[in-house]
């Protein structure tokens, strides 16, 4: 098809008459489709192995006798596997044994002994486990007697269990029957096809397979917002007309609904059409349950829209930070304050495909968690669980119930209790790990108890302390799951709030941190969402230790992540943003914990720095006041106003120049001769920030150090470096000779 639009030569080119030139628009669609496919999509089953070949007559014969010339087993390669021996056989008749079925030649036979019920069989061993494609199979040539009309034949590895390879009936005349169904088996493929947007309320849909299918029926198709009112065609090709009750139609092919030979069709893809129905765009919020900082929102509508943007929004608790299009939809990121965040859409924001305005007005409220899945079991401790300091303990202390306190009973009692209330980010099954020390074999266990929100749990629990030999009354803290029956528990669990007991059952054992780790680990965030600097580091606290975390595991908006460190459980990246604030997330699948399962995507992580001396001082505890600005804490001879102007450490003694050709040195101003049409002039050169208030930058010369010539507009002088910095250079109106000795400076103040 390709070949013939893509060509005007005469006897190759497609019809119709009079076609001059090649359909550009067709020649590009079909190119597009034949280079998307993939070889996974046409590749075979891999084919059957046995040992064990049985051909078994089931029709035909005369008074019971069957007679077989010719019986073979094909390879991969329709070649007939050489070396087969007789297994076994029904029988054998006077004229007629079965070593004659697989002699090569057409013309002796293999016949069983008359009388007898059907099935008769023949079974061949291939001396060692094929790959089977298919059999060959002579009836008996030089006579009708014995010849059958109905045959099955079956493969086996064991000769026990047997699979059915092919069969047959009405078959009686002596013509070779060859089979080799079983080399390139794979499924008839299957694609829909549709214009996108449709402005009428019917069109049409055109199903196609890669072979020709029988039975296939219009009520196979699977329809949502419409139903199909006919279909025509047959073979390879049909197409169906779809009437919409919906703006959004679906249409879609199960697979094997067709009768496409012995592997059935495939399933096709989802096919989504806008239907003309004259109704306006409704919008769809979707997002998580929850949400820590960052809330992820989809919003999608129902057809084609137009003319969305940020000023169409109001976000109440919150700001939104980015809208970003997916497709004929939008992720709104919002940075959440505290609390619930609130996102308007207002009435009449967008166009749909038809021309009419998008109604009322959709709103999405969402609440915040902080995740929290580990707890120090001594920063809980109850009257009868004391706290106990032991530096070999997480944390450096345990909590525990008194040896023989309880005497012999082992019953939950509200007194020995540990209650506490975690918070799960991601719906899935967990499990409960605590670290625990026992004395003796006779205190070793607890109670658990543990259920989401309002979502009863499994009930109380025992829970053996799982500690080893040698490690009971050694001393050492034991790393271990709640166990149930002996194995490890699972606790499904839904998102938010997480109720945790645990009982003392039998007194005397040290228990202390307490983690929730989820059958797939997800990372949670760390660290300060606003900052003065540029360059961010974060924390990035994995649900249990993961390996394999590496820079590309990172997904970016609005910049970079430059450096990795950590191990285990524990991370720390180095994230530089492009404009002043940037997402990042883990990606799914990123990494994988102790029991070899793939991480979830973790939240995004916002983050922005602010160029102001309040949050600089905020970032430094220290006061971002006038009176502040004097104060020379790291005693290096700078106060606090000119390190926050020059970029340098208020509480590190770090006195140093400027290299005037590195943009990344921070200090004081660079000042040197250069040579001008009057001999040699002072120039200054010193890095501001951009956004400097409330210091301000004044460059003074002298000759005699009490008349200053004062430059303040440093317009023309100024070389942009980064969205932070920027680099002024500024040379002395007066020549070094005309006077004895030239002086400059740099006033740095806070401005009026």
């Amino acid at each position: 098809m390709l070949t013939r639009t893509a060509s005007t030569q005469p006897g190759v080119m497609m019809p119709p008459l009079a076609k001059h030139v090649a359909d550009d628009t067709a020649v590009e669609a079909i190119t597009e489709y034949l280079q998307g496919l993939t070889s996974g999509e046409f590749a075979a089953d891999p084919l059957p192995q046995a040992r064990y070949v049985r051909f078994s007559a089931v029709q035909g014969g005369a008074n019971g006798m069957v007679a077989i010339a010719e019986f073979s087993v094909l390879d991969g390669n329709g070649i007939k596997i050489p070396g087969a021996t007789i297994e076994a056989f029904s029988s054998e008749g006077i004229a007629g044994n079965s070593a004659l079925a697989i002699d090569g030649d057409p013309w002796t036979y293999w016949s069983t002994s008359a009388g007898g019920s059907l099935p008769k069989s023949i079974t061949l061993d291939l001396e060692g486990v094929r790959e089977i494609g298919g059999m060959e199979y002579i009836p008996r040539q030089d006579d009708s007697t014995g010849r059958l009309t109905g045959y099955e034949v079956h493969y086996s590895m064991d000769g026990v269990t047997w699979t059915l390879m092919t069969s047959a009936s009405g078959v009686g005349s002596p013509k070779t029957q060859t089979y080799t169904g079983l080399i390139g088996r794979r499924k008839i493929r299957s694609s829909l096809a549709a214009a996108p947007v449709i402005a009428a309320r019917d069109f049409p849909v055109t199903i196609v397979f890669d072979s020709p299918v029988t039975d296939f029926f219009s009520h196979e198709l699977l329809v949502t917002g419409g139903a199909v009112t006919s279909m025509r065609g047959s073979g390879y090709y049909y197409v169906a007309m779809i009437r919409a009750s919906q703006p959004q139609v679906s249409v879609s092919l199960p697979a094997n609904v067709a009768n496409a030979g012995p592997y059935g069709n495939s399933a096709s893809q989802v096919l989504t059409i806008q239907s003309g129905l004259e109704t306006p765009p409704v919008p769809t919020f979707t997002t998580d349950d929850v949400f820590h900082r960052v809330m992820d929102v989809r919003l999608s509508f129902d057809q084609p829209c137009s003319g969305l943007t940020k000023e169409d929004f109001t976000v109440t608790g919150g700001t939104l930070e980015w809208l970003i299009p997916d497709g004929d939809a939008w992720h709104l990121i919002v940075a959440a304050e505290f609390g619930q965040a609130k996102v308007t859409l207002r009435e009449g924001a967008v166009m749909g495909h038809n021309g009419l305005q998008m109604g009322e007005s959709a709103i999405v409220t969402r609440g915040s968690i902080s995740p929290r899945t580990h707890l120090e079991a001594e920063s809980l401790s109850t009257f009868k669980f004391r706290r106990v300091t032991d530096p070999t303990a997480s944390g450096g202390a345990y909590s525990w119930t008194v040896k023989g306190e309880r005497g012999a009973n082992t019953m939950p009692d509200s007194l020995y209790s540990i209650f506490s209330k975690l918070n799960i980010r991601h719906k899935g099954n967990y499990r409960l790990r605590a670290w625990t020390r026992a004395d003796d074999l006779n205190s070793d266990s607890f109670h658990v108890s543990l259920a989401s929100r309002n979502v009863p749990g499994p009930g109380t629990l025992p829970w053996r302390c799982n500690q080893g030999p040698g490690e009971v009354g050694s001393g050492r803290f034991h790393a271990g799951f709640a166990r149930n029956d002996g194995s490890d528990h699972v606790f499904p669990l839904t998102t938010g709030d997480t109720e945790l007991y645990v009982y003392a059952a039998e007194d005397g054992t040290r228990i202390d941190r307490l983690s929730l780790i989820p059958e797939r680990p997800y990372a949670i965030w760390s660290g300060t969402a606003v900052s003065s600097s540029p360059t961010r580091t974060m924390g990035l606290t994995f649900t249990s230790p993961v390996t394999g975390l590496s820079l590309a595991d990172f997904e970016t908006i609005g910049g970079q992540v430059t450096s990795l460190s950590g191990s285990g459980e524990q991370y720390t990246i180095t994230l530089v943003p492009d404009a002043g604030k940037m997402l990042v997330r883990v990606k799914e699948h990123a990494v994988m914990d102790e029991f070899g399962a793939t991480s979830l995507r973790s939240d995004w992580n916002f983050m922005s720095w602010v160029d102001t001396y309040e949050q600089w001082a905020l970032d430094r505890s220290l006061g971002s006041q006038a009176s502040s600005d004097s104060l020379d804490t790291d005693n290096d001879g700078l106060d606090q106003l000119t390190e926050y102007a020059l970029g340098l450490d208020p509480k590190v003694p770090d006195l140093r120049q400027i290299d005037p050709a590195d943009p990344a040195s921070r200090g004081l101003p660079w000042v040197g001769l250069v040579e001008s049409g009057e001999g040699k002039r002072l120039r200054m050169i010193f890095h501001r920030r951009r956004s400097s208030a409330p210091a301000t930058y004044a460059v003074e010369f002298t000759g005699n150090l009490s008349d200053f010539t004062r430059h303040t507009d440093f317009t023309a002088h100024t070389e942009i470096l980064n969205a932070q910095w920027e680099r002024v250079t500024v040379d002395d109106v007066t020549a070094t000779g005309a006077e004895a000795a030239r002086f400059g400076r740099l006033v740095i103040s806070r401005e009026p």
